[in-house]
């Protein structure tokens, strides 16, 4: 059994993946894929999300053409047994978090090493029916900023948290 162990924490160091991360992960909601803005959601043009890289710090953006591929595939992680989550890239097994930690619009949201904080947290605020759902940002205790797509844009673009006001630009399918 010992060494079993020793040989998977290998294979996971080796694939760059924390061996923490894996042993530690709270069970999960639902399966992973991706997420979807809402604000253009037809057959011809979806956005879905991806991160930039595949290091810390690498920005998170809503990409043309959702291709279906793990590179924008996010795994959502419940936290506290109710509606909050970490979600974790597959592209880089990283969580989605906020620049700077800090509730404060127009600020950048990225990927980074998952350690809990706040600005790691989203709430999965749904308005029923398969309507499109919120993501409120738990940065410094606070849940009044959303994930946001900067102006509403139709393009590829930087993904923000803005203070929520239930427009498209802050609405995500699963």
């Amino acid at each position: 059994m010992k060494i079993r162990r020793t040989l998977l924490a290998s294979v996971f160091a080796a694939a760059g993946v924390a061996t923490a991360f894996v042993a530690a992960q709270p069970a999960q909601a639902f399966a992973g894929g991706p997420i979807i803005n809402a604000n253009v959601f037809n057959a011809d043009l979806r956005l879905c999300l991806a991160p930039s890289g595949f290091g810390q710090g690498a920005v998170v953006a809503q990409v043309q053409g959702c291709d279906g591929l793990s590179g924008q595939a996010w795994t959502p992680v419940l936290l506290d047994g109710s509606s909050h989550f970490e979600f974790v890239s597959v592209a880089n097994g990283r969580c989605m978090d906020v620049a700077g930690g800090r509730p404060l619009d127009h600020a950048t949201v990225v990927t980074n090493t998952c350690n809990g904080a706040g600005s790691q947290q989203w709430r999965v605020s749904a308005a029923g029916n398969g309507a499109a759902a919120e993501l409120r940002n738990g940065a410094a205790g606070s849940s009044t900023h959303c994930l946001d797509v900067p102006g509403g844009s139709v393009s590829p673009v930087a993904l923000q948290i803005f203070t929520c006001n239930n427009s498209g630009a802050q609405r995500w399918f699963f």
